[in-house]
């Protein structure tokens, strides 16, 4: 192998299609390979070194360097290796998968059609690999890297770094520190490592975690992954279905349109679906451990609190709804929405629920002291154990209340139930119980099964606006403990006339403001046997 090794000047050379061994020495130097297997050395100066054909090694050594590892044209026949040395230097891929090295300094390196390997080094460079499945590590320093158009796998290093990792399913590491990544189109994998990272998936299905720190994600268009980890993440899916989770921190996640899972994990999250009002998208929503808040804006979504006190918001659609332990509170919106209390238990487990407008089902079946409100619609609401707070607000509603349990020296289920407007059928089933039927034609029961139960039960009828208590009736009336509460407001109604019929007393209300019936009171039936608060 020839050897040459130049002048302190600023040398031109073209050597010859041997494989030579060039030193460029310490002028500005013009050094072409040419053909054969070369390794050229620049040296110092600012040199320009072309590699030419065959497999060569190219190295700028000192200086700001323009550095080809093939022709000017792109031609080549062998993979090269280019490495840049000190300084800022400029470097240029050939055709066949080059090994490149940017060495110190701030360098700008171009990789091309074929699949390079590039490694940035120590500097802010500002790296594009090219059309090929590259492989590229910025190094240390603040990068910029385009990935291209093949499936390119890149990690950015240490420093405050720029991927945009291009058409290809690109795998993309941020590194330390806060990186800004986009993966733009493709099935790209990314992880934003350490630093507070602002990551963009953009299209088809991605795969993104945030990392350490307080992470800003965008999964983009397509049936994306994206997992915060740690820190106080915020979280978007945007368009498709995507799987989202918060990990560790308070984090805020959105769903977008698609049908969507959105998990919070620890720390108190918001989590908001954020899909269309319309269609029968159903998205689906886990708020984890701690206090978190749930917001449902697509038609069926599905939203479970977890562990703390948790509020959820149902929005306008069908939603299910499911409460976990902790001071809940629930706002279901419109829509005929389910909502389920049952995991919640024990008493320090309250939950306070306004189903809003709907026919809604509301099932409360533990032990924890409840606040449901149906609002407006015909409603369904189950009560197993508690002491609870039951309305059913306008509408025809039923209203199943608690059965008698023993816990110690406490007995459960005392409840207080309002039936509001619309003809209600309310069962108190056992416990010490006030019982307010509202207007309309009312159904209320004190038993279950045909068992009567002990307890002493007070029904309240207040004076409707119109005068009107409707016709409603009770059974399991029990003459030795329950009381009937008429509002004293306005004076109050009069009774004008009590009569047995079959097992049970009619009373009638005057001036055509109704009648009530007491099952089971006909037994041993006096006026003094009933006790009647006006």
């Amino acid at each position: 192998m020839p050897v040459f090794f130049l002048s302190n000047l600023a040398d031109y050379r073209q050597f010859t299609s041997a494989d030579d061994d060039v030193h460029g020495m310490r002028g500005s130097d013009y050094l072409h390979g040419m053909g054969g297997d070369d390794s050229i050395y620049g040296g110092r100066g600012h040199d320009t070194v072309i590699g030419g054909d065959g497999q060569d090694f190219v190295s700028g050594g000192r200086g700001n360097d323009l550095l080809y590892g093939g022709n000017l044209d792109g031609s080549d026949t062998a993979s090269n290796t280019v490495s840049g040395g000190s300084g800022n230097d400029t470097m240029y891929a050939g055709a066949h998968g080059d090994l490149m090295f940017g060495g110190t300094g701030n360098d700008h390196i171009f990789g091309d059609d074929a699949s390079d390997t590039i490694y940035g080094d120590s500097g802010h460079d500002s790296i594009h690999s090219g059309l090929g499945s590259d492989s590229v590590d910025g190094g240390t320093g603040d990068d910029t890297v385009h990935a291209g158009n093949g499936h390119d796998t890149v990690h950015g290093g240490d420093g405050r770094d720029s991927i945009t990792g291009g058409n290809g399913n690109d795998s993309i590491r941020g590194g330390d520190d806060a990186d800004k990544i986009r993966g733009n189109s493709g099935n790209d994998t990314i992880h934003g490592d350490a630093g507070e990272d602002t990551i963009s998936g953009g299209g088809d299905a991605d795969s993104i975690r945030g990392g350490d720190d307080d992470d800003y994600l965008t999964g983009g268009s397509g049936d994306d992954t994206v997992l915060g980890d740690d820190g106080d993440d915020r979280i978007y899916g945007n368009s498709g279905n995507d799987y989202l989770q918060g990990g560790d921190g308070d984090d805020t996640v959105y769903g977008g349109a698609g049908e969507d899972t959105l998990f919070g994990g620890d720390g108190n999250d918001w989590l908001i679906s954020a899909g269309t009002t319309t269609g029968q998208e159903r998205s689906e929503l886990f708020g984890g451990s701690g206090n978190d808040s749930l917001f449902s804006s697509s038609e069926y979504d599905y939203l479970s609190g977890g562990p703390g006190d948790d509020f959820i918001a149902g929005g306008t659609g069908e939603s299910t709804i499911s409460t976990g332990s902790g001071i809940d509170t629930v706002t279901a919106g419109d829509g005929d929405d389910y909502i389920d209390l049952s995991s919640t238990d024990g008493l320090a487990n309250i939950n306070h629920v306004n189903a809003g407008s709907g026919n809604d089902s509301i099932y409360a079946t533990t032990s924890s002291h409840d606040s449901i409100d149906g609002g407006l619609g015909d409603d369904d609401i189950f009560s197993r154990y508690g002491n609870n707070i039951l309305e059913g607000g306008a509408g025809d509603d039923s209203i199943m209340g608690s059965s008698v349990v023993a816990l110690g020296d406490n007995t459960l289920s005392n409840e207080i139930i309002f039936g509001g407007d619309g003809n209600d059928m309310i069962n108190a089933r056992g416990g010490n119980n006030w019982i307010y039927g509202g207007a309309d034609d009312d159904v209320i029961t004190v038993m279950q099964g045909g068992t009567q139960f002990s307890g002493v039960d007070v029904f309240i009828f207040n004076t409707p606006p119109n005068g009107d208590f409707g016709n409603d009736t009770i059974y399991g009336f029990d003459t030795a403990e329950d009381l009937v509460l008429f509002d004293s407001t306005g004076g109050g109604p009069d009774i004008v006339d009590a009569s047995v019929q079959g097992n049970g007393v009619l009373l009638i209300i005057e001036n055509g403001g109704g009648t009530i019936f007491l099952d089971g009171a006909a037994n041993g039936w006096s006026i003094d046997n009933i006790d009647f608060i006006f």
